[in-house]
């Protein structure tokens, strides 16, 4: 036809204007992009002249096709060089190549930022921008049935690829540490390498560094805006399409079902082998699971990609598919080892392979993939070649080199002109800690972030009848019952001040709802004349959870549209659930909110499952902007009526977005924390994340005393002040739900001033940068902070450090140069007033290092200690801090730090008349308790020397 041989002319005197170009920009990281007629696309990052990522090609998927730079498809046709000026990060110079598919039908532009500003030039940032000049239609592409746990609608595809970023050189060296599924506590992965890295639409930022050194150069790697529809994933350089299906279903049955997975007995290959996968794969993945399901669900018809416990794969169970015949699903590439066989390390198995290079071709579709074994016609896809052994007439084999990909996630149906996302890298030269908080301040200045000032929820303590407190499920809060626990706490002087009413406050369904809200109003068989007459008995306002609703739910709010679910398994509930339509988003949650802010009763929101309440639906996956649209729209809400808003089971697209909503104050950091659980206490790893972001992690409910007959779990918890103490380093959020006399006042009291404002640090508990490096200590150690006045105190937790281990203050974060002083109790004799400084204080520098040793876990309780180090003025004067406060020095009770030629003046806050101890190291080396009164205006000063 005529268009057959247009289209190429066309295309040809495009080229043919464009000419070859170089563009270099930076110094510390530096970018270096080489494009033009004959000159296949690259582009490398560099810091401090090190070559870290080596990048080449884009390409996108429109018209059910995919275009490529690398095979031709997508031609270079010209490029333009500018500055502008960012209203938020200011300067920078761009380069834009533009592209043009062979048959004209695609246009696509790929455009490198890198800022100038000073203003930001701390963080070093450049953002690689993807712009769909044309709209692309058809561009969803096949997610694979994967056995790494993805929930729903998750995907591990993306449709657009730039930047491409290869597995081989630089990136195989480098140390990673990300963020996957929901919490993400204790389950950040890190390791060496990416080739087990995963993210997808479950993934949240990368940082990279090298783990000889994780306390040198770094950077991070995250979407810079419509994080709900972008992603960072690790694929094949190649992409093919191989279409496998169970063996049970029939190819009419439609591509979702036919994608669908579940758990069949194991095939044959070698059962030991099969076994071993549990011990590999799945075992040294538990950290990515996003189900607490125990019960392995074989419906066809369960769309949930569940990850099970590690039981539910003790009978050597795994995933297996069949083949669907069809050209195209051949690969030549892979480098084949005859007679070789890669033994266990599974993630599935395709039955019906006719050849080695359809295998090959199978692993390199497949995120996860990178060896496989092929065994007559069936085909092994594996993570790992660890089990290499000689086996006659195996073959196995290595898929060709494998990429870091930036893109649309694959889900999307159609992407709009116009739409332009970006991936987003920031670097620094001091570690991880400190990528990530230069990552931090980055979005919040794009975003120009501030949050709710008024947040009750994040600076006051509460109580809470969350999982895990003692009313909760068999035996809920009810009015009488809570009439009961708050007279009791006032006799205690626990300063609680809001309570939070978890899932039971409500009428919900549980079948065939997925156990959602009928509607959000008081359930009048426990609260029978409503909140409104509790709440001033109370005294305090109420944070109201919200999650899940039902079908159901709009029977009773018939002027808002809802979605409906998939249906869903996970063992401890099934069924469909459903969510405000993004179009009724923001009116229904003002709604629902507006009520009990307009009765006076509401002081807080928080949304659980949120997982769920994303990937359930098939609108939020499918389509580019519902689910940024709903999510916006319950900010909104809570903004509109100043509600500070806790996110619960989320996702780290919801953490990332966060930057754009002020009401989102907080989110969990754990699982449950109820007694049999109480594994998740590693939050510090999530608040290396959330805190950058300014989000306040929450630990979960903790108890203040062990042993509490009658609950519900009828067992006793362990690490009472480990949690205690956990809890207020997160500087989040901190909830009791002790049931009534079970409180230990003493140490609650020991959390917050008189008037509950909580004292925790100025920034909350993280891993030191060690920890993610080659030679980490041999237990836990993680940093916090306080800064004021130009002086840092530092607060350093030890958990199970079984070998001792050496800490030089510098290589903390914020870094401590100098002199300080470290301890690690203001109670004891040895602080006493007028004690002799060294049977209180060490002192701690470079040349001094602080050596780390708790001892094991004896039992269930671990072995721990909390070091504050203190500055050391140049006088031999140290602000020690609050003798009988937990976490000693807090921004909540010291305003002010002014250090004198032979003395010091500290600021205090606190509530009117309330009396505090502060304890002062002297020029004399000895320990000074000073007492002090807070004023009627709240403050306090104090002088020494």
């Amino acid at each position: 036809s005529m268009a057959g041989w247009i289209a190429p002319l066309v295309l040809a005197s495009l080229v043919c204007l464009s000419s070859a170009l170089s563009w270099q920009r930076g110094s510390t990281v530096s970018i270096s992009v080489a494009a033009g007629p004959g000159v296949p696309l690259s582009y490398n990052v560099s810091l401090s002249g090190r070559p870290w990522l080596v990048g080449k090609h884009v390409q996108v998927h429109c018209s059910g096709k995919w275009f490529s730079s690398a095979d031709g498809s997508l031609v270079f046709t010209s490029s333009s060089q500018f500055s502008d000026w960012d209203a938020k990060l200011g300067l920078y110079d761009a380069l834009d190549l533009l592209w043009v598919s062979f048959d004209l039908t695609l246009k696509f532009t790929t455009r490198f930022k890198f800022f100038t500003s000073p203003s930001v030039q701390n963080s070093q940032p450049l953002e690689f921008q993807q712009i769909f000049t044309s709209a692309c239609p058809g561009s969803a592409v096949v997610q694979p049935p994967t056995a790494a746990g993805r929930e729903f609608n998750s995907s591990s595809l993306s449709l657009s690829e730039f930047p491409i970023f290869s597995l081989a050189g630089p990136l195989s060296s480098l140390g990673y540490v990300t963020w996957l599924g929901r919490f993400s506590d204790d389950r950040s992965t890190h390791g060496v390498g990416l080739e087990q890295y995963q993210g997808g639409t479950e993934g949240g930022p990368l940082a990279l560094f090298d783990p000889r050194n994780p306390g040198a150069d770094s950077l991070v790697l995250s979407p810079a805006d419509h994080f709900f529809s972008s992603m960072l994933n690790v694929r094949s350089n190649h992409n093919v399409d191989c279409v496998i299906r169970l063996p049970s279903l029939s190819s009419s049955e439609g591509e979702e079902t036919a994608h669908a997975s579940r758990v069949l007995p194991a095939a044959h290959h070698h059962q030991h082998a099969a076994q071993n996968h549990v011990k590999g794969y799945f075992a040294s993945r538990s950290h990515d699971k996003h189900s607490p399901s125990t019960t392995t669900n074989t419906s066809a018809n369960n769309k949930y990609n569940s990850m099970h416990t590690d039981d539910a794969y003790s009978n050597s169970a795994y995933q297996q598919f069949e083949l669907v015949p069809g050209p195209g699903c051949q690969q030549s590439d892979c480098a084949l080892e005859q007679n070789f066989d890669y033994e266990g390390n599974d993630l599935y198995s395709v039955t019906g392979v006719p050849a080695v290079g359809t295998c090959c071709a199978l692993c390199a579709q497949e995120p996860a993939c990178a060896f496989f074994s092929f065994v007559q016609t069936v085909c092994y896809l594996k993570y790992s070649n660890a089990g290499r052994i000689s086996y006659s007439g195996h073959i196995s084999g290595t898929v060709p080199s494998r990429a870091l990909v930036f893109g649309v996630q694959g889900r999307v149906r159609t992407v709009t002109q116009d739409h332009a996302p970006s991936l987003l890298l920031t670097a620094s030269p001091d570690g991880i800690n400190s990528a990530m908080a230069a990552w931090g301040a980055t979005l919040k200045s794009k975003y120009g972030t501030v949050k709710l000032a008024d947040d009750l929820i994040s600076t006051h303590l509460g109580y809470w009848t969350d999982n895990g407190g003692y009313y909760y499920g068999g035996q809920p809060l009810s009015a009488s019952i809570a009439t009961q626990l708050f007279a009791y706490i006032n006799q205690t002087g626990v300063p609680i001040c809001y309570l939070q009413l978890d899932p039971f406050w409500y009428p919900a369904q549980c079948g065939p709802c997925g156990c959602g809200a009928i509607n959000w109003t008081e359930d009048r068989s426990l609260f029978p004349t409503g909140l409104i007459s509790l709440q001033p008995t109370l005294g305090v306002p109420l944070l109201l959870y919200s999650s899940m609703f039902c079908p159901i739910t709009a029977t009773d709010y018939p002027q808002y549209d809802f979605l409906t679910s998939n249906y869903f398994n996970v063992g401890w509930d099934e069924g469909v659930i459903a969510v405000p339509a993004p179009r009724s988003s923001f009116a229904f949650y003002n709604d629902i909110m507006s009520k009990y802010v307009d009765l006076g009763v509401m002081g807080g929101f928080e949304v659980d499952f949120m997982d769920f309440l994303l990937l359930l639906f098939d609108e939020f996956a499918q389509d580019l902007t519902s689910a940024d649209i709903w999510a916006t729209g319950i900010a909104a809400a809570a903004l509109n009526n100043n509600m500070p808003t806790q996110f619960c089971m989320t996702l780290p697209a919801f953490i990332m977005a966060s930057v754009q909503w002020p009401a989102v104050t907080n989110a969990r950091a754990s699982e449950d924390n109820f007694p049999s659980n109480e594994g998740r206490w590693k939050i510090a790893y999530t608040s290396l994340f959330y805190a950058a972001l300014d989000i306040k992690p929450f630990m979960d409910v903790i108890w203040t005393t062990a042993m509490q007959p009658g609950n519900k779990y009828h067992l006793a918890r362990a690490n009472i002040r480990l949690q205690a103490t956990i809890a207020l380093l997160s500087a989040g959020p901190v909830g009791i739900g002790d049931g009534i006399s079970y409180i230990n006042a003493t140490l609650a009291r020991s959390f917050a001033r008189s008037d509950g404002r909580l004292l925790g640090p100025g920034r909350s508990a993280t891993p030191i940068d060690a920890m993610y490096g080659a030679q980490p200590p041999s237990g836990e150690v993680w940093q916090a902070s306080t800064s004021l006045d130009g002086a840092v105190w530092a607060y350093v937790l030890s958990v199970d450090v079984t070998t001792a281990y050496t800490l030089d203050p510098a290589t903390l974060f914020p870094h401590l140069t100098g002199q300080y002083v470290a301890f690690t109790s203001l109670l004891g004799p040895g602080c006493s007033d007028g004690s002799a400084a060294s049977s209180c204080v060490v002192n701690v520098s470079s040349s001094q290092p602080l050596t780390l040793r708790t001892g094991p876990m004896v039992a269930l309780e671990h072995a721990y200690s909390l070091h504050t180090l203190a500055p050391l003025s140049k006088a031999g004067w140290a602000v020690l801090g609050e003798v009988h406060a937990l976490i000693s020095f807090s921004p909540a009770r010291f305003s002010s730090v002014t250090f004198l030629t032979n003395g010091v003046r500290v600021g205090l806050l606190g509530q009117p008349g309330e009396q505090v101890q502060i304890a002062f190291l002297t020029s004399t080396s000895t320990i000074a308790v000073v007492p002090a009164t807070l004023g009627p205006d709240g403050t306090a000063v104090i002088t020494q020397g």
